[in-house]
């Protein structure tokens, strides 16, 4: 997984299965709700960010071993 904290939000993408999770760590810094679905703005934003960084860092994203290609960058995740 890659993950990305901006002040209180932190976003963790899953490599293999695309899955975001936003967590707002002033009210859960356990990390037990999930907000990705209901904080559309800050998702993206923060999506974005991530995305940013990876390709700023030319990070080598691991490879899908059911498909043998590259995952995809977080904000190929995002509509």
């Amino acid at each position: 997984f890659s993950a990305v904290r901006v002040g209180d939000w932190k976003l963790i993408y899953f490599h293999v299965s695309g899955k975001l999770e936003l967590y707002n760590l002033r009210t859960d810094l356990s990390e037990t709700k999930d907000l990705a679905g209901a904080q559309p703005k800050k998702l993206r934003e923060l999506t974005t960010t991530l995305t940013k960084f990876l390709q700023d860092t030319d990070a080598q994203m691991p490879t899908d071993r059911r498909t043998g290609k590259p995952v995809p960058l977080p904000e190929a995740t995002v509509n």
